[in-house]
């Protein structure tokens, strides 16, 4: 609303009296926006905000509770993972050394045959050491048949005493090598009753 349009309504109005007419109209207009800026409060407003605030917090501490349980959950799942990998690596360590493995070695093996499944660990080990020694005793036998081919025992002469001739190089070769296989035999019981306890 304007003067104009005051004086349109009121031709014989005062200054004063367009004046407060204006006033109150402008008043009444800032009444009204500031109503329409306020939604209505309902009267049980504080108390429903303290409820939702308690409702909050009651599912906060919940889920935190939960949160809490699940990180249990996974350590503990986590450790029983560590436990059952370090005690399959006992046990593997175990066949290798009583397969005639050394502590070295067999170290060094385990990481090969290494499972979180406990039967399924020992298994590879007994392959991989099994295949191991089939291997050694096929590259010693051929060893042994090439050097006894190359090397011909020598011919008894006279009424001499076989057992007294000195050794080829093929039969030396053989010696140390069955010493050596009673050294590993006799490694591998010890092993075997270090491990197990008692003899198998």
């Amino acid at each position: 609303m304007t003067r104009e349009d005051i004086l349109k309504a009121f031709p014989d109005a005062t200054k004063e009296q367009i004046d407060a007419i204006l006033n109150k109209h402008s008043e009444d207009i800032g009444k009204v926006k500031n109503n329409a800026a306020k939604p209505k409060i309902p009267d049980d407003y504080e108390e429903l905000k303290e409820k939702a605030k308690k409702l909050k917090e009651l599912e906060d501490s919940q889920l935190s509770e939960q949160e809490r349980v699940q990180q249990a959950l996974e350590e503990a799942q986590l450790l029983k993972s560590k436990a059952q990998r370090s005690l399959n690596e006992i046990k593997a360590k175990a066949v290798f050394i009583a397969a005639g493995f050394s502590n070295e070695d067999a170290e060094k093996l385990v990481a090969n045959v290494l499972d979180e499944d406990e039967q399924k660990t020992i298994d590879s080990a007994n392959s991989l050491a099994e295949f191991f020694k089939q291997r050694e005793e096929s590259v010693t036998q051929k060893v042994k048949t090439e050097l006894l081919k190359n090397d011909p025992k020598p011919q008894s002469s006279g009424g001499q005493d076989p057992s007294q001739q000195p050794a080829s190089k093929a039969e030396e070769v053989a010696i140390k090598i069955a010493e050596k296989s009673a050294e590993t035999a006799s490694a591998s019981q010890s092993s075997r009753e270090f491990y197990f306890g008692g003899k198998k």
